[in-house]
């Protein structure tokens, strides 16, 4: 019996190291599997790896385009923008107010749209993300952005993982609700890292926020974000779009420690724990 288990053992040791691999895999450390394999099931894995190399390509040209198109349409929505300008609409007011929102509301429409077609989803074709030093990296972006506003963006917390989630995705993610929180910041903006099983960051800022009523809102109407307060509009919508693609939640409420608008976004571990329950 006992060479019996240890025939069976050897025999399927050559799976357990592809497992190994699989799991790696869904961790973003590695991005293909080893080939290093027995000739039985070399094919296997060698067509596993050929649709992740597919899938990757297919991501990067989809973004590609993506990105093309939205060059393509800024020109003639700005050549429509300046047309409002016009001293010939002096006379008619109305209508050239009429005509700035409209244009206005395209613009925001296909921004929103090509961000959520931007999204990687859940495979693990793209490079993930690395909690602390990808966050460190956004503060240093939005504080050259925002460098005529003197105020302190404070990174608190480190954590040591990887989030095996898309890496673009979530700088998109997270950029946004910097964004959202530099523009409303009086003189703080703090980015809270919890590392816990399940990905936990915050930030919260010192700025006016918006009505308890509102904010109870946004928690509760996740799908409705395009309808939040007014200057609160399409960055969190987007981010509400990139958390919810990931099985994600998001939740706004105000700063204890500041008073201005903090959000807390909650990303599921990857071993498949779910969500712990809303704070009440």
């Amino acid at each position: 019996m006992t060479a019996q288990t240890w025939t069976v053992r050897r025999a399927l040791a050559p799976l357990l190291a592809i497992r190994v691999d699989v799991e790696r895999l869904s961790r973003g450390a590695s991005q293909s599997l080893s080939e290093d394999v027995p000739v039985e099931i070399k094919p296997l894995t060698h067509e596993i790896n050929r649709l992740l190399e597919l899938l990757g390509r297919r991501l990067k040209r989809s973004r590609s385009a993506i990105s093309n198109l939205a060059h393509a349409l800024k020109t003639p929505l700005s050549i429509l923008q300046q047309s409002t300008r016009t001293p010939k609409l002096d006379a008619i007011p109305e209508v050239r107010d009429r005509m700035a929102h409209q244009i206005s509301a395209v613009h925001q429409r296909i921004e929103r749209e090509l961000k959520r077609a931007r999204l990687s989803g859940t495979g693990t074709s793209g490079t993930h993300f690395q909690v602390t030093s990808d966050l460190q990296g956004l503060i240093e972006v939005v504080k050259i952005a925002y460098a005529e506003k003197l105020f302190n963006i404070e990174l608190r917390g480190q954590s040591t993982r990887t989030w095996p989630l898309d890496r673009e995705d979530l700088l998109e993610l997270f950029g946004s609700l910097m964004d959202n929180a530099c523009k409303w910041a009086r003189r703080t903006v703090i980015i809270g890292i919890e590392d816990e099983a399940v990905g936990r960051v915050v930030i919260e800022d010192d700025g006016p926020g918006c009505a308890p009523e509102r904010m109870t809102e946004l928690g509760r109407r996740a799908h409705r974000l395009d309808e939040s307060t007014a200057g609160h509009g399409l960055g969190l919508s987007i981010a509400g779009d990139i958390v919810r693609e990931y099985g994600g939640r998001i939740e706004f409420d105000q700063s204890p420690s500041l008073g201005g608008l903090r959000v807390q976004v909650l990303m599921p571990a990857a071993d498949g724990r779910s969500l712990p329950n809303r704070k009440r």
